[in-house]
């Protein structure tokens, strides 16, 4: 390794550059460079099914404003039409005021039941003669009918109300001979039993036929219950009549019961309860059904209403 030093350091040598001073130069800046504008990014051109739906859409359809017409008046409503003139009218009895005559019991002053009431029979002017009485046999044995006055009967005093029985007055009662079935009850000339008596019309046709009639404490008869239809009827129902809508003519020494109550008024008649409020039912006064007869019609009683 000397020797190799030794060697390189007889090559020439070369002289050392001359130093020289550094002299500073301005270096000029550069003008900073306008900025370039933002080109935005070109869009796709739309497909061409996307072009034909925009054009198959379409155009908004403008509001149609109608030329304002001016406005009439409403109509007036028409005139409220009257309520029907009532078919009927009715007054209102109680089980208390009034009670059924058929089957009573009629009992002695000391209370024995000797019998049953089962007809009321009345003259041509309709007004109560008799009341007929099965009288009781031992053991349904020797049952038969008696004609009792009326005024040999009253109905038994229990306070206000009508009592369920009818009570024998010893006074005024005849004596009864069971040897005579004669007393047995056939009505007296000029006079009519009212059960199971057919109701009709003054041009003949029937109605339908009595069932009880009710009286009150007094044993004046109030009303005729009704069966309406017959036997095979199947719109069989009853009513009460009021008795002044009752009338009874003579017709071939006969004397026959009419009403005067149509088809229409016996179908708004109500319904015949006993063990509830009685409406008993009678024409309307001709005045509230408008004919021209009313004056010479009798007015509603106190306690009446129409229907």
């Amino acid at each position: 390794m000397l020797m190799a030093l030794t060697a390189c350091s007889t090559f020439d040598q070369q002289s050392p550059a001359p130093i020289v001073e550094g002299t500073v130069q301005a270096v000029p800046v550069p003008e900073a460079a306008p900025p370039e504008p933002v080109v935005p990014p070109a869009q796709p051109e739309p497909e061409l099914h996307d072009a034909k739906a925009d054009n198959d859409r379409a155009a908004p359809k403008k509001l149609h404003r109608s030329p304002q017409r001016a406005t009439a008046a409403a109509p007036s409503p028409p005139p409220a039409q009257p309520a029907p003139a009532p078919l009927i009218a009715s007054r209102l009895l109680y089980p208390g005021q009034v009670k059924g005559l058929l089957d009573t019991e009629v009992q002695r002053p000391d209370g024995k039941v000797i019998g049953h009431a089962v007809d009321l029979v009345v003259d041509a002017n309709g007004t109560p003669r008799e009341i007929v009485v099965n009288l009781t046999g031992f053991m349904g044995v020797g049952d038969r009918k008696v004609n009792f006055p009326l005024g040999a009967l009253r109905v038994k005093p229990v306070g206000p109300r009508v009592a369920g029985a009818l009570e024998l007055v010893p006074s005024r009662t005849p004596p009864i001979d069971p040897a005579k079935p004669a007393q047995a009850g056939s009505a007296p000339s000029g006079t009519v039993p009212l059960m199971d008596a057919t109701m009709q019309r003054t041009n003949g046709s029937k109605v339908g036929r009595v069932v009880d009639v009710l009286i009150d404490a007094g044993l004046r008869p109030q009303a005729a219950v009704l069966e309406l239809g017959n036997l095979i009827s199947p719109d069989r129902r009853r009513i009460a009549a009021d008795w002044s809508a009752l009338r009874f003519a003579t017709r071939d020494k006969a004397i026959q019961l009419l009403l005067d109550l149509s088809d229409p008024q016996l179908d708004a008649s109500p319904f015949y309860a006993a063990d509830q409020p009685i409406r008993v039912v009678s024409p309307a006064p001709a005045a509230a059904r408008g004919t021209p007869d009313a004056a010479r019609q009798p007015a509603v009683p106190a306690g009446r209403t129409s229907r």
